[in-house]
């Protein structure tokens, strides 16, 4: 049987290898390359928070570990893992959209923007028009915008531009006003000179409106009446010369004096 002495030797020597294996110098080769990797992320790109204050941390630890000579295999696979979780749990910050089409309506915008009394005179319009302007150039100007914010601000700016109305070219309407009120009506039957000033009441109506291109078929429809009204004049009959009162050419000479 074993003596007490030779239990406790064996006993000691066991645990000496116990222990051992536990305080086994480790290979930091692969840390240091994960080391490099971690240093070489740009923190400004990942969204800050949590997350990135453990990349921080671990990054630090690892850095330790590499500089402790005595440094044991566990502690470096500790560090390792740990960095490796940090990485992979950062959070890159979303990408800036593209405003290369918000630019282009921004522009074309811009340029109606200097033209607004060719526009009906329509207040909720325009204001719709200059508010979605606006939040489109803040959009525009904002550092990193998000694509869904970038597309949001695009529409809201061409829907705002579709509400604007042209004004409806009145010209050809005020020439037959023009035209019409220039004809010497006594000169035509009573029915028929009605008929004219009655248009031309209408047209002079139209004419103080503010009409959009999308009425232009109210414009064309007053001219036809116009054109109409005029072409139905008739020529009042000449009046019967009156034989009581002949005209001077018919009066014999006076040889009174």
């Amino acid at each position: 049987d074993a003596t007490q002495d030779q239990v406790d030797k064996a006993w000691k020597k066991l645990m000496l290898a116990i222990q051992a294996m536990d305080f086994v110098p480790g290979d930091k080769t692969e840390l240091a390359k994960l080391v490099l990797q971690a240093q070489s992320i740009q923190l400004d790109d990942y969204m800050d928070g949590a997350e990135k204050d453990a990349f921080t941390t671990a990054v630090e630890q690892a850095e330790q570990v590499l500089l402790d000579e005595d440094a044991m295999k566990a502690d470096i696979d500790a560090a390792y893992a740990a960095l490796e979780t940090a990485m992979s749990n950062l959070v890159p910050k979303p990408q800036a959209g593209d405003k290369t089409e918000l630019q282009k309506v921004i522009d074309e915008a811009n340029i109606k923007n200097g033209q607004m009394d060719k526009y009906v005179d329509d207040a909720a319009a325009k204001k719709a028009f200059t508010d979605a302007l606006q939040a489109a150039n803040d959009v525009n100007d904002k550092e990193g915008a998000q694509q869904d914010e970038i597309d949001a601000a695009k529409m809201e700016l061409l829907t705002a531009m579709a509400g604007l109305r042209l004004r409806a070219d009145k010209s050809s309407l005020n020439e037959w006003l023009e035209e019409l009120k220039a004809i010497d009506l006594s000169q035509y039957t009573a029915e028929s000179a009605d008929v004219v000033r009655a248009v031309i009441a209408r047209a002079e109506v139209l004419a103080a409106q503010d009409l959009g291109e999308d009425e232009m078929e109210l414009i064309q429809a007053m001219i036809a009446e116009m054109e109409n009204a005029k072409a139905q004049l008739e020529k009042a009959p000449a009046e019967p010369e009156d034989p009581e009162n002949p005209d001077d050419s018919s009066k014999p000479d006076d040889t009174s004096k």
